[in-house]
């Protein structure tokens, strides 16, 4: 029976995507883009600075506002994030992660903006103070002021990025509430970053943030992770030091930490991987389980289904620290599955919560149309086509309208 119900709730999602609320990517003149260029003259940096921005497909409702993703080096992975984002948090009914913006940031002058600390041998380095008041200053009110986006962010950085991405968790906690770092180059100045880092998570007190970081496998022959700790080479050093890190990261007070090492790939190739892997990390607590609508060995009564989908929504806005409405797609999902069991009530219930949320829809007022047109009542059905194309659908309501009126 499980079995059957979660086919059937494929088959409803397969077949509202290419309806009510289609997943198809932008097409500009024939082409297909994923995002638009973007930037800004930084007094701080002295620089035009040139960031690329993905805009959830949500972003057509001028309404809503989205959390933000900052990626650094944002030329090399900006197409992978931004398509797990979109995958994850949109495509084919998916709510894994939370619509968001990405933006990835392209760089000038790497060795300047991601390094924590000058050294001799290398120069220009260690102006990440300087690229974070950037950041702070100047990026995040631009992204807030032209792209609708909320206080809620993720860092996510790669080798010198995720140096960068532990630096700024350590030194300027309050910019991010997630912080996503893939095999960071521990060892920078010595081990004086890792000495200052497992200092500081060992003081601060880092409640409400988390930390996913990956770890490419960089063991020398004959090594794992059981046997390398006693090694004494310097070719095994940069593992001995990630593991020294995982270890503080776990002890420190209050951080959500979690890690994974990668033995099957190396600092270049993991981070595509280590990136999905740290989004489903981050957000656990934000996907609803839909199959619930089709236990019936425990059956839930409307009125206390409606309350755990507003439960689940009064979480994810305690996390955000700001209010989010249970979400339109998902509502219709689980209205539309409630239909396909015959349980009206509840499917009644689950549309009027959408229309209760998103008044200006005309999806909802379809959706409540399609109600009670497989119930029988014609003219409330009419009444509520009509409505939804007050609202602004057109071709499909109206051809469903034209049908009950004998068009």
């Amino acid at each position: 029976m499980k079995a059957m119900n979660r086919y059937l709730l494929i088959l409803l999602i397969a077949g509202i995507t290419t309806s009510s609320f289609s997943q198809t990517a932008d097409n500009v003149n024939g082409q297909l883009t994923i995002g638009r260029v973007d930037s800004l003259y930084s007094e701080e940096l002295k620089e035009q600075r040139t960031f690329w921005v993905y805009l959830p497909q949500g972003a057509a409702d001028t309404t809503k506002s989205f959390p933000v993703l900052y990626l650094l080096d944002g030329d090399a992975h900006f197409y992978s994030v931004a398509g797990m984002m979109r995958q994850l948090g949109e495509a084919n009914g998916n709510s894994i992660v939370p619509e968001s913006i990405v933006v990835a940031i392209l760089n000038t002058n790497r060795t300047r903006d991601l390094t924590p600390s000058a050294v001799s041998y290398m120069p220009n380095s260690g102006g990440a103070d300087q690229f974070t008041a950037f950041m702070e200053q100047e990026l995040m009110p631009y992204i807030e002021q032209k792209y609708r986006s909320t206080s809620y962010r993720t860092l996510v950085g790669h080798s010198w990025g995720g140096l960068f991405t532990l630096h700024t968790l350590l030194n300027h906690s309050e910019l991010f509430d997630n912080y996503i770092s893939i095999d960071p180059t521990i060892r920078w100045n010595g081990l004086q970053f890792l000495e200052k880092a497992k200092n500081r998570l060992n003081e601060q007190g880092l409640g409400g943030k988390t930390l996913f970081l990956g770890v490419a496998n960089r063991l020398p022959e004959g090594l794992s992770l059981n046997t390398v700790e006693r090694d004494t080479n310097r070719n095994s050093e940069h593992i001995r030091k990630m593991l020294e890190l995982t270890e503080a990261a776990q002890a420190s007070k209050g951080l959500n930490f979690g890690w994974k090492f990668y033995p099957d790939d190396n600092h270049m190739g993991v981070p595509l991987i280590a990136a999905y892997d740290g989004l489903r990390f981050l957000f656990p607590w934000y996907r609803f389980d839909e199959e619930i609508i089709f236990d019936q060995e425990n059956p839930m009564e409307a009125k206390a289904f409606i309350a755990l989908v507003k439960a689940h929504f009064a979480n994810i806005s305690d996390r955000f620290g700001y209010q989010v409405v249970p979400d339109e797609r998902l509502v219709d999902r689980l209205g539309d599955a409630s239909l396909s069991v015959r349980d009206m009530d509840k499917a009644y219930a689950l549309f009027q919560l959408n229309i209760m949320n998103y008044p200006h829809s005309p999806y909802v007022f379809e959706a409540l149309g399609d109600f009670y047109r497989r119930s029988g009542e014609t003219e409330k059905a009419i009444e509520q086509y009509k409505t939804a194309l007050q609202k602004g659908e057109t071709a499909r309501v109206k051809r469903k309208l034209d049908r009950l009126t004998g068009r």
